[in-house]
Parts: C-alpha cells; sequence; structure tokens
C-alpha cells in the first residue's frame, strides 16, 4: 500500500510544507527585528550588542598561551616583511626619480 493511500504525505510534501513555513517564520523574524530597531534606543542596543558579544565569547573557545605567542610572532614577522617591502619601495621610487632627473637634465 502506497503512502497516499495510508492518508501519509511523501517525503518531498513534508520538505516542501516545512520550509515554507521556516520561511514565513524567518520573514516574519526579520520584520520583527527591523520593527524593533526602530523602536530601541542607543543603549539599548548596545547592551543588546554587548550581550550577543559575551555570549559568542563563552560559545569560543579561549587560546593557549603558547597560540597566541604564535600569532603574536606571526603578526611580527608580517609586519616586518611588510616594513622592508615599503623600504625597498621607497628606494625604488628614489632611483627612478634621480634617474628621471639625470636624464631629464641631459637633455638641456
Amino acid at each position: 500500500m502506497g503512502a497516499e493511500k495510508c492518508g501519509l504525505m511523501p517525503d518531498k510534501e513534508i520538505y516542501r510544507q516545512a520550509y515554507e513555513q521556516y520561511r514565513r517564520w524567518s520573514e516574519a523574524e526579520e520584520a520583527e527585528r527591523a520593527h524593533d530597531a526602530r523602536r530601541l534606543s542607543s543603549q539599548e542596543a548596545w547592551r543588546r550588542y554587548v550581550e550577543l558579544v559575551e555570549f559568542c565569547w563563552k560559545l569560543c573557545p579561549q587560546r593557549s598561551e603558547a597560540e597566541r605567542q604564535e600569532k603574536l610572532a606571526a603578526l611580527e614577522r608580517y609586519t616586518e616583511s611588510v616594513r622592508r617591502l615599503e623600504e625597498w619601495r621607497k628606494g625604488v621610487n628614489s632611483e627612478q626619480q634621480r634617474d628621471a632627473i639625470s636624464s631629464s637634465a641631459d637633455c638641456r
């Protein structure tokens, strides 16, 4: 006996209905948030934001001191590389400017 004969809906129909209900719920939730945003004072909005951030911090595992030191060392290496690149770029530009000045002086 098929699912239709027993009064049961096929899985596809159940999923379609569940998705439609979720979509309507999601739209209603979004509309409510937009409406609340207009009513919230800046202090209340900030309080909610701080609560959300604190909640997220509770979910995230804290880094070990070794991981923290490794991250700081990598950041330091990156900063040093950028500094050297910038020094090189300035040196190249200075050489190009000197060449341009000397070649323009040769033309006179």
